[in-house]
């Protein structure tokens, strides 16, 4: 049987740009990923971290990296992507453009992401070469939005848990002069 693979999934090959760093990079790729179901079976991100054998870990922390992680430990967005994405079940129930609803085939448990990804980002995201300023630009393009989901049939005592990935919650650029490099800030509320 013939497999369908993904290889080196990744918005920009290029090591310095400094919208790796950013939480549309991790929209980007996760609504490709979850617009690829059906059509592969697997797929790989190309690069765990942000230390390369050809030009070592970077000149700064935040450095605009293609990793999920960099040297120190500052977890990007697109790692809190594919965490988010690993974490859907197997049936798939609902997708649009924006949304994507599953169920785990032996608990039953419901899980959904939500990727907004503003009309303004034509195709993918903008590249920030030479300094921070267009990815922080891109990371303020569009508008927030409400977001209504009807939970019909629940029991009683469900549990309802809400994650948020957004420049505030889990995008460790905005936060590493701040904190800890060792963790990422993540709103869960329920």
């Amino acid at each position: 049987m013939w497999r369908r693979q993904g290889s080196e999934v990744e918005f920009v090959v290029v090591r310095a740009d400094h919208a790796h760093d950013r939480v549309p990079a991790a929209t980007y790729v996760a609504r490709t990923l979850l617009a690829s179901i059906g059509r592969v079976d697997s797929v790989a991100y190309w690069t765990f971290t942000d230390v390369f054998e050809e030009n070592g870990a970077g000149d700064e922390l935040v450095h605009g990296g293609l990793g999920m992680i960099s040297l120190p430990g500052v977890v990007q967005p697109t790692f809190h992507a594919y965490r988010m994405l690993h974490q859907l079940g197997d049936e798939l129930l609902s997708r649009s453009d924006e949304l994507t609803v599953t169920r785990h085939f032996g608990s039953g448990r419901i899980a959904a992401i939500v990727c907004h990804y503003p009309d303004d980002v034509t195709v993918s995201v903008p590249a920030s070469f030479d300094s921070r300023e267009v990815a922080d630009r891109t990371q303020q393009t569009g508008t927030v939005r409400p977001l209504k989901l009807a939970l019909q049939n629940l029991a009683a005592a469900a549990v309802v848990r809400v994650e948020i990935l957004d420049p505030q919650h889990g995008a460790g650029a905005d936060h590493y002069p701040m904190r800890s490099c060792r963790c990422a800030r993540l709103a869960i509320r329920g």
